[in-house]
């Protein structure tokens, strides 16, 4: 990635650790914080108003299909991260963040393991 580039982010859950990182990306000037994604909707604008982002969703790939983010960042459940890390990879994005742990079974992890390989993430 060219140090000179501004990168494109969505950023999914809008939890408190989700408006933290969103926040962070919308304060650092070589990103721009491109769409928020929840799934309560009534969350969603409350955090839409506050971070100033007017690109939101309550869909995940819809978003991400729509920005092409070159970061998908998602805090989320564990349960779901297997799903989301395909998302971020097939939204094109170039790296994925999300919180640990990474995955809840090695069986997880291996697939996990596979995609972002498979993918060059």
């Amino acid at each position: 990635m060219s140090t000179n580039k501004v990168y494109k982010v969505v950023v999914v859950g809008m939890g408190k650790r989700g408006k933290h990182h969103a926040l962070a990306f919308k304060n650092n000037p070589r990103f721009e914080l491109a769409g928020i994604c929840t799934r309560d909707a009534t969350k969603l604008a409350k955090a839409a108003a506050e971070l100033g982002v007017s690109s939101t969703s309550t869909d995940p790939l819809a978003i991400s299909r729509e920005i092409r983010p070159d970061v998908f960042c998602f805090c989320t459940p564990p349960q779901v991260r297997v799903d989301l890390l395909k998302v971020g990879i097939h939204s094109g994005a170039q790296l994925i963040a999300y919180e640990k742990p990474v995955a809840l079974s090695m069986n997880d992890a291996i697939e996990i393991r596979k995609a972002v390989q498979a993918a060059g993430v």
